[in-house]
């Protein structure tokens, strides 16, 4: 297996350096990103005027573009592209991407993950609430098996892909991701430990798992790391850190890291009381 290239002459510090992912648009991956949105646009020396009023629109970024006409000059267009800052450009490219590839697997998506992943971008491509776009780039078996466990768990599949495309799309807002995080799982053990309850919160489901004592995974027991305590524990901690969910003196809003965290936990919680994991056995 051939390792990944890094250029020649650099120092291992430098090569560290080197490996980081980026999160803006620097230079040498600028250019290539105007050439896909370019490329969407392009018809001849001109741009579709439609196309460029579509994206206008939609993303609230200008592209100087006023209803009227079939077409629009490219230099114009190009002009406006290469002076927009680094959040403008991601947004009409995340926008552009949604709109052309309904699949992550289309040649167009294929092209666009290339020039991402070859230039050492923070972003890559994903399913943001049931659309193809720009999402935080994380390990790829990570992102496979939250979107498997989005895709299996109903209402809160849902609201675990919002939380996900909250926290690691362009713009995160790790409050709201956090929140619907904490939401995903109390649809899914609702569901199974508290059917009936009108007024149940992950906070009833917890206490009701205490003390009925016999709530557990279908692993092998041990007296050290018994099943029980682990999905408490786990529960308690995701319930507990959501921390800005209710005013006081002491209020602050959750980083991002810990909202990172909540969605990952929430999603192994999801699955688990989805798949019938989390049932109530015997010691």
């Amino acid at each position: 297996m051939t390792a990944e290239w890094v250029p020649f002459g650099l120092d291992d510090g430098e090569v560290a350096e080197f490996e980081v992912l980026v999160a803006g648009v620097p230079g040498w991956l600028k250019e290539p990103l105007i050439g896909y949105v370019h490329a969407y646009l392009k018809d001849s020396q001109y741009h579709n005027a439609s196309r460029c009023l579509d994206i206008q629109l939609n993303t609230r970024v200008e592209l100087g573009i006023s209803t009227g006409g079939l077409y629009v000059h490219a230099d114009g267009v190009l002009a406006r592209l290469r002076s927009m800052t680094d959040l403008e450009l991601l947004r009409v490219v995340d926008y552009v991407c949604a709109v052309q590839n309904p699949y992550l697997n289309t040649q167009n998506a294929r092209t666009l993950e290339t020039l991402l992943s070859s230039a050492r971008s923070k972003w890559t491509l994903g399913n943001r609430t049931g659309r193809i776009g720009l999402v935080e780039r994380v390990p790829e078996g990570v992102q496979a098996s939250v979107e498997g466990v989005i895709a299996s768990s109903g209402s809160a599949g849902r609201l675990l892909a919002r939380a996900w495309a909250q926290v690691h799309g362009l713009q995160p807002n790790d409050s709201a991701g956090y929140a619907d995080a904490v939401r995903s799982v109390e649809i899914a053990a609702i569901d199974v430990v508290q059917p009936n309850n009108k007024s149940a919160t992950l906070g009833t489901v917890i206490t009701q798992m205490k003390a009925q004592g016999d709530w557990r995974l279908p692993l092998r027991e041990h007296q050290y790391a018994p099943s029980a305590e682990l999905l408490l524990t786990s529960a308690r901690t995701l319930w507990h850190g959501h921390r800005d969910r209710h005013g006081s003196v002491h209020y602050k809003d959750v980083t991002h890291e810990e909202a990172r965290a909540a969605v990952a936990l929430a999603a192994t919680l999801v699955e688990c009381f989805s798949s019938g994991a989390i049932a109530r056995r015997p010691a």
